[in-house]
C-alpha cells in the first residue's frame, strides 16, 4: 500500500495502482478544476496563504505572515479579494 497524505488530499491506494491517479488529474483538468495546478496553502517568502473560498468575482484567503515580513499593496479589477491574517511567531 501506498500512503500519501498532503494538507490538500489523501491517497490510499495498492502500490500497483498508484499511476492510475493520472485518471484523476485528467478528470480534474476535463472539469476545469485548478486543483491539479494549484495547492490549497501556498508558501511565499513573506509567509503562507490558504485559499478558504473562492466563487465567481471573489476569492477569500487567510494569510501567516512570517515576523517582519511585508506585502506589497495588490489591485485585482475582476475579483473582490479579503484576507484574513494572523503572524506566525518564532
Amino acid at each position: 500500500m501506498v500512503v500519501v497524505d498532503t494538507p490538500d488530499a489523501t491517497l490510499v491506494a495498492p502500490k500497483e495502482r498508484v499511476q492510475e491517479v493520472r485518471r484523476i488529474v485528467e478528470t480534474l483538468k476535463k472539469n476545469g478544476r485548478e486543483e491539479h495546478l494549484l495547492h490549497k496553502t501556498v508558501e511565499r517568502p513573506w509567509g503562507s496563504y490558504t485559499v478558504l473560498e473562492k466563487g465567481n468575482g471573489y476569492k477569500i484567503k487567510r494569510i501567516v505572515l512570517k515576523p517582519g515580513a511585508k506585502l506589497s499593496l495588490q489591485l485585482h479589477r475582476r475579483r473582490s479579494e479579503h484576507w484574513a491574517g494572523c503572524i506566525r511567531s518564532g
